[in-house]
């Protein structure tokens, strides 16, 4: 009996290189066509496309405000020319294959065609990936502000650096489950302290939590509640759920914590300009984002095999922590 999966009508031989290399495109585009939605949270960031290996972002185009035109009142915040940069890093993969085997082998050929359709997939795991990894790391990463990026104590006007208008926090340390209305509702209010660049309220209001694939549907269901128990300790009874509607919540399949989770102000970057994260992405021309060595490569002549490899020209950075706030789990 014939394994579909391996079937010659589900995955044909490749008699030649060229048609390898024809099928292996057909089946990429294809893939592209049907993006993922695994991680579709990255887009709560900036996402740039550029020509460029750099991008220098200038924090007076973030943080200018109306005062004053004329009189003895004006003043002048000395942003002067602070900046932070984002610079693009190659990476690759790829996959090799004996020609004969594409030739004669169904599962070598299964193998060639699913590394094609899966492709796609694996350039957004693997941003998605990159930016958990900085996220995890942002209680000890110095951010633009001279302090860790996740920290009790941001200045609130670090563009000035004189330090003079008050602190704010984007970070609980006490461990606080998300499953619990209430520490959703503390940490939702703490985030109203952020400040802004003059160091007065920033407007930040959370409507995004962003969690683990542990914690997804549990979360999705607490929320979803339109009556929960009462929970103040004074008395008995249900009540409705304060918070139901309120907050969408984004499941981050990158993160490794099985408890921490953030809330997220998702409209910022539109109402103020600022954001989280940025992923900048270099173009390239199509030879040097998908190469191809047939049997006239050097890789051929001296591996016996050919080779498709994918590279992707990508930087990452985290930037405003106004617009976030993560809460150890439990």
């Amino acid at each position: 009996m014939t394994n579909p999966l391996y079937s010659v009508e589900r995955f044909p031989l490749f008699p030649s290189t060229a048609l390898a290399f024809e099928a292996f495109d057909e089946r990429y585009l294809m893939a592209l066509t049907k993006p993922s939605q695994d991680y579709s949270w990255v887009g709560l960031g900036e996402q740039i496309p550029t020509d460029h290996a750099i991008l220098r972002f200038p924090l007076a185009t973030y943080f200018a405000e109306y005062m004053q035109t004329q009189g003895e009142n004006r003043t002048n915040t000395p942003i002067g020319n602070k900046f932070f940069e984002v610079k693009s890093e190659e990476f690759d993969t790829g996959i090799e294959e004996y020609l004969y085997k594409l030739q004669k082998d169904p599962i070598a050929a299964r193998r060639w065609a699913l590394f094609a359709e899966t492709l796609p997939g694996r350039q957004e795991r693997f941003v998605s990936k990159q930016l958990a990894l900085l996220l995890e790391a942002g209680k000890t990463t110095i951010g633009l502000d001279g302090v860790n990026f996740f920290s009790s104590a941001h200045p609130g006007d670090y563009v000035g650096g004189s330090g003079s208008s008050g602190t704010f926090s984007n970070y609980q340390s006490t461990a606080k489950s998300v499953l619990v209305l209430q520490n959703i509702l503390d940490e939702a209010a703490a985030m109203a302290s952020v400040l802004d660049s003059s160091g007065a309220p920033a407007g930040v209001e959370p409507d995004t939590i962003m969690v683990p694939l542990s914690k997804g549907i549990s979360l999705s269901s607490l929320l979803a509640q339109q009556s929960v128990l009462r929970t103040d300790g004074t008395s008995f009874g249900v009540v409705p759920n304060p918070i139901a509607g309120h907050f969408k919540v984004v499941v981050n399949p990158s993160l490794t914590d099985p408890d921490d989770w953030f809330l997220l102000d998702s409209r910022a970057a539109s109402r103020f300009g600022i954001t989280p994260w940025i992923v900048m992405t270099e173009n390239v021309s199509t030879d040097l984002g998908l190469r191809k060595f047939d049997e006239n490569s050097d890789f051929f002549k001296n591996h016996s095999r050919i080779k498709i490899s994918s590279h992707l020209w990508k930087g990452f950075t985290l930037a405003f922590p106004q617009t976030i706030r993560l809460v150890n789990g439990a």
